[in-house]
């Protein structure tokens, strides 16, 4: 019928996308390896980091985790 339109949805397809926290915990070894007695988990895009650090150390660290962008840091680091 002119002037009559119709419109059909295709069908919705999940993309696969690599959710944050597997991007995060890609990269975490990256920027803690030079923190031998600190520990890093991934949850609901949050890192917490625990264990011990220098304390002169603790500020490249937090800067290194904080620009991989995650939701939140939770620093339950022991300074030493």
């Amino acid at each position: 019928y002119p002037g009559q339109e119709t419109t059909t949805n295709p069908p919705v397809n999940q993309p696969v996308t690599i959710s944050a926290d597997d991007s995060l915990r890609q990269r975490l070894p990256a920027v803690t390896k030079d923190y031998p007695n600190v520990q890093a988990t991934v949850s609901n895009g949050e890192v917490t980091l625990t264990g011990t650090v220098e304390r002169e150390r603790l500020p490249r660290l937090m800067q290194a985790v904080q620009a991989m962008n995650p939701r939140k840091v939770n620093n339950q680091l022991t300074i030493k």
